[in-house]
């Protein structure tokens, strides 16, 4: 309110977890791995990436045994960027929320210096993985120009490169720069994605490249 002084309330957390694995700085996500419950996702050292299913910490916390809060997942390289995404169709995605059993929630993504897997965790199986010679700085996902379905887009040396749910090719075009961070959004307000990205040099880069 106007007028008042001193210092700003503290944030009191709801709650608090303690690690026994280092988070390491910018590896965290949150993902609806069987479509309903949020899961933190964390990338720590070694290559390994730490899931809490804050679900199953309520349900302890209730007395009622629903399983293990968590998961330690070993990926086959270092972890580079994290992202939880849900890349079904459209009509996939519509069908899983009518409870079709074959359907899962969010995908989580892992980039690494010279790969990018999928992951799905609900059934705790690999849904891809794939070389990326110019490494996975960076993800994002969404709609980008006309498409009609989400990409995944991974930025890395020079580069960022698009990618459906099965890891194929579907976009790609070249930075001129390593890209840090990425993000799409309607820049231009043509009520059409852009993509932006931050290079290591500290530019922000626009473009619009929805047809490569």
């Amino acid at each position: 309110m106007a007028g008042m002084t001193g210092p700003a309330p503290a944030h009191t957390p709801l709650w608090s977890l303690k690690f026994r694995h280092n988070v390491r700085e910018g590896l965290v996500t949150m993902g609806k791995y069987d479509g309903v419950h949020p899961s933190l996702t964390c990338g720590t050292d070694g290559g390994k990436v730490f899931v809490h299913n804050m679900e199953a910490r309520q349900q302890r916390l209730s007395g009622v045994d629903s399983g293990s809060e968590y998961q330690l997942l070993t990926m086959q390289s270092h972890v580079c960027s994290l992202l939880a995404a849900d890349l079904r169709p459209a009509t996939i995605a519509a069908a899983s929320s009518e409870g079709a059993p074959e359907m899962v929630g969010d995908t989580l993504f892992v980039g690494s210096p010279s790969s990018l897997q999928a992951y799905d965790v609900h059934n705790n199986t690999e849904v891809f993985y794939r070389d990326v010679l110019d490494g996975v700085n960076a993800m994002t996902y969404g709609l980008l120009g006309d498409r009609t379905e989400p990409l995944l887009y991974a930025g890395g040396n020079c580069s960022i490169t698009g990618v459906d749910l099965a890891g194929d090719d579907k976009y790609w075009t070249v930075t001129g720069d390593n890209v840090q961070s990425i993000a799409l959004a309607d820049f231009s307000g043509d009520s059409k994605n852009e993509v932006r990205i931050m290079a290591l040099v500290q530019r922000i880069m626009f473009a619009n490249c929805a047809t490569r």
